[in-house]
């Protein structure tokens, strides 16, 4: 059954990659194009500190990776995260404050990245006229207004960290983000044990989804949308867990970018339901910006 299920679900994973190669090479598409006339506020919950089991054991889900073994008791002290994802809204804030040419935000080699490319904004945003626009497919003009109650989306690893930091905070670490989407290791799910495919926005639903639905898929803190719409950069490398054993099958799956990829969790719109959990870890080098990833 392992086979059948790595098999079936490592299909899933390019099936992600094909979506987002496809809007990588702008081909027509069929996102919806969702507005929204009122925003959401960015609130930051405490989170009391406390003890939990992290990583997952097998049986726990329906198949369990290398990477995510073997479990292990986690400290975690009281800390503050933001309820909702960082939106549009916030992030042309951030664009319109100069956040990209204030060096205070950046760590090295993030300025160096954003300087040597010439980055001023997400992946696919285009400044016409003094007015931002999301590039949707190569064809003339065709330009979508930025939904701006909608996750900031294709940003790297080094603008998610600025962005926090131009908001008086810093990345979560991943014992951090697990702690809360298991509310504080109690439940397998943000909202409990029973996966609901109503709660959360993936199984390839399209687009992304306004950071106020989904409310029912909310942790027992407040915090929302942890599973699905965007993935999450965290604040760490992928390292394997102590005790680690390498996948007899597929052994390419994580040890050789250990140390050198960020952790990402919670998946994206374009995942199935049977893949994505809050104890799995996807990782990417920090420039990567052609997923689906945003920040809280």
């Amino acid at each position: 059954s392992y086979l059948f299920l790595l098999s079936i679900l490592h299909n899933h994973m390019h099936i992600e990659s094909i979506l987002y190669t496809k809007r990588s090479l702008m081909l027509k598409d069929n996102y919806i194009s969702t507005n929204n006339s009122f925003t959401t506020p960015l609130t930051f919950i405490k989170i009391e500190g406390g003890e939990f089991i992290q990583g997952t054991k097998e049986g726990e889900y329906m198949i369990t990776f290398d990477n995510e073994k073997p479990q292990f008791k986690t400290v975690i002290k009281s800390f503050l995260m933001s309820n909702i994802l960082v939106t549009n809204e916030i992030y042309l804030k951030f664009i319109n404050e100069y956040g990209y040419y204030n060096r205070k935000y950046w760590c090295e080699e993030g300025w160096e990245f954003i300087q040597t490319y010439n980055i001023k904004a997400p992946l696919y945003w285009e400044d016409i006229d003094f007015q931002w626009y999301i590039n949707m497919t190569d064809d003339i003009c065709n330009y979508k207004n930025i939904n701006l109650n909608e996750p900031v989306c294709h940003i790297s690893w080094y603008e998610a960290k600025a962005v926090a930091k131009w908001l008086g905070g810093r990345l979560p670490t991943e014992a951090e983000w697990e702690y809360v989407a298991t509310n504080n290791g109690t439940t397998k799910l943000p909202w409990g044990n029973i996966m609901k495919t109503e709660y959360c926005n993936f199984n390839y639903s399209g687009n992304l989804s306004n950071v106020n639905t989904y409310i029912k898929g909310s942790t027992k803190h407040g915090i929302h949308q942890m599973i699905g719409n965007v993935w999450e950069w965290c604040e760490d490398s992928i390292y394997p867990y102590n005790g680690f054993c390498i996948d007899p099958i597929y052994r390419e799956f994580s040890y050789p970018y250990f140390g050198f990829k960020k952790n990402l969790r919670g998946g994206s719109w374009a995942v199935p339901d049977y893949l994505i959990h809050p104890k799995y870890r996807n990782a990417q080098m920090p420039e990567t910006r052609i997923q689906f990833t945003g920040v809280r």
